[in-house]
């Protein structure tokens, strides 16, 4: 998992990261070092690629147990699962309470 708190060799690695992807985001990241992170397979929507993953934890959940409610408290691959399904059916009733009000 990505940490903007990441220490590598004394570098605040994670803080530098996040700068690059906030660069690239306002368009002031030079193509070259796009194309050098890019060949890292650095992640540039990480919040996005994070949910995907959650999701297909939670697909390969479902294979295993023939449904999409895992414990509150369970883990899956070190990923807090259940508390990550929790929080997306209450995103998903704010939502809907929005559209009635």
């Amino acid at each position: 998992m990505q940490s903007s708190k990441h220490v590598e060799d004394g570098v605040k690695l994670g803080c530098w990261i996040n700068y690059q992807r906030k660069a690239k985001k306002k368009g002031t990241l030079y193509p070259k070092r796009i194309t050098r992170l890019e060949k890292l397979s650095i992640v540039w929507d990480y919040l996005a690629y994070e949910w995907e993953l959650k999701f297909q934890l939670l697909c390969n959940f479902y294979k295993r147990k023939g449904h999409c409610n895992p414990p509150t408290l369970h883990i899956e691959d070190e990923i807090k699962l259940g508390g990550w399904v929790v929080i997306q059916r209450k995103k998903k009733r704010k939502e809907v309470w929005i559209l009635n009000v």
